[in-house]
């Protein structure tokens, strides 16, 4: 069964209480461009790292020390110095963001990559939740081109990669999040003028609307966006079959 919710909204993280042995989660962001030079970035969480203004050396956020005349993709740390990694505690919960990720040297087009599979790691606490179903990157580059899924995002469950054109408007931020989905019914999301058939599905379903649809998105009962569509009207008013 496909649980249905009809949405626009943009994507985020948050994480619960931990137990003293929280495993690591690293999940990395990889960057190539267009004569193959990669790079990578990671974002952490740890039951060792600290909160803001304090640079945790050991999990990678100190100084990198680059080479100004190849391609490299780096954050800020709070001491001012490039580095390659942004690390949070598992207690900050529900914060999850990386600000100002940047790149040099770039030969576009450029491919930014993730693993999805990451957002429902075992490592991830399991309250209030084990897995992780909101996540995106802004950046100017998606509200000035509209190649984003949303006005100035791309949603990172829509696909595990996008390819930025134009590398020098790409100057990045990454939030990742979690937020209750109801496997029940569609009007338990407020969407009353709604009406899906038949309900539970097994392979195809219809949606009926009297308002206008945007967007559909197919989200199974881990909170895991599975399948997206488009009506090819804004001004869909009636029935879509999916």
């Amino acid at each position: 069964m496909k649980n249905l919710r009809l949405v626009q909204v943009l994507l985020g993280f948050a994480l619960g209480t931990t137990a003293l042995a929280q495993q690591q989660w690293r999940f990395p962001i990889a960057f190539e461009d267009a004569i193959g030079a990669k790079d990578t970035i990671w974002f952490v969480y740890d039951t060792t790292a600290t909160v803001a203004f304090y640079v945790d050396t050991a999990l990678g956020e100190g100084e990198v020390v680059m080479d100004m005349e190849a391609f490299n993709v780096f954050l800020m740390n709070w001491d001012g110095d490039s580095t390659k990694t942004q690390a949070f505690p598992y207690s900050i919960f529900p914060i999850g963001e990386i600000y100002g990720i940047k790149g040099i040297n770039c030969v576009p087009p450029l491919v930014v990559r993730w693993d999805t599979l990451l957002f429902s790691s075992p490592v991830l606490p399991s309250t209030p939740t084990s897995y992780i179903n909101r996540a995106r990157i802004a950046s100017p580059y998606f509200y000035f081109t509209g190649e984003g899924t949303d006005l100035d995002s791309f949603s990172m469950f829509y696909s595990d990669s996008v390819v930025i054109s134009d590398p020098t408007m790409f100057f990045a931020q990454l939030a990742v999040g979690w937020d209750y989905v109801s496997p029940l019914s569609i009007t338990e999301v407020g969407l009353v003028s709604l009406r899906i058939s038949p309900n539970p599905a097994n392979d195809r379903v219809a949606i009926f609307s009297t308002e206008q649809v945007t967007r559909v998105d197919m989200i199974d009962p881990q909170g895991r966006l599975v399948h997206q569509e488009y009506p090819n009207s804004y001004e869909f008013v009636g029935a879509m079959l999916i």
